[in-house]
């Protein structure tokens, strides 16, 4: 099989042809002393460094074999799709320009990566924001199955915001998790199923949360999350 030429996009065998094609790219670079993680076509490059200039050379010859790899299986590097992110304490940093066929690559406070958020500092407070967000869109969307006297049953609007909602809070979370003992954190998780629980009880606004997820049977999102970097 000729894996130089272009594989269909959705093909059955697509996949594992790009696979065996970027693995070759992906030792090179380690044995270069670079640390590398693929998924598809979406590849990190990550190099270690001190001193801002020493990371910088790292990053550019890191960034100069990969394109040379591309060329010699004719394919191309997106300049606009490509992110550099220094992920460092120090408030100021001087670093230089990291070019890409003479085009300088934009560094970047923030980076998303296969769904998740990373900031420079690995706060994961832009990625609790984010699926804070995506959340309270999914349960909207869940809220017009049902009125306080009308609509889809309690344990299915339930079976709903488990299957629907809450993965979009616990994907990544091995992450993030750490995130949940800032008090924002926690109450922002709090937020989300509360809104749960009044949609799928009908109850008053009035009444405590925690009466609901003990009606509902439903653990607290904080330890949920906390539950999902189990195993």
């Amino acid at each position: 099989v000729d894996t130089v030429k272009v594989c269909p996009q959705g093909g059955v065998l697509s996949p594992l042809l790009w696979s065996l094609v970027v693995d070759e790219l992906l030792r090179q670079l380690t044995e270069r002393g670079f640390t590398c993680i693929g998924y598809a076509d979406d590849i990190v490059i990550i190099a270690r460094g001190k001193y801002e200039e020493t990371l910088c050379n790292l990053i550019q010859r890191a960034l100069t074999h990969t394109k040379k790899w591309c060329g010699s299986m004719e394919l191309d590097i997106n300049p606009a799709k490509t992110t550099l992110v220094a992920f460092t304490r120090k408030r100021k940093l001087h670093l230089k320009d990291i070019l890409l066929d003479g085009v300088a690559i934009e560094w970047k406070q923030e980076v998303k990566y296969l769904g998740i958020h990373l900031d420079s500092r690995l706060t994961w407070g832009k990625h609790v924001m984010e699926i804070t967000k995506k959340a309270t869109s999914a349960l909207a969307i869940c809220r017009r199955f049902a009125g306080k006297t009308w609509g889809s049953r309690p344990k299915i609007l339930k079976w709903m915001y488990i299957m629907i909602v809450r993965p979009v809070i616990t994907y990544g979370a091995i992450a993030w998790f750490s995130r949940i003992r800032y008090g924002n954190t926690k109450k922002c998780l709090e937020k989300i199923q509360r809104m749960a629980c009044l949609n799928i009880t009908g109850a008053m606004r009035s009444c405590p949360t925690a009466a609901l997820e003990v009606l509902l049977d439903l653990t607290p999102l904080h330890l949920v999350v906390e539950g999902a970097t189990d195993g």
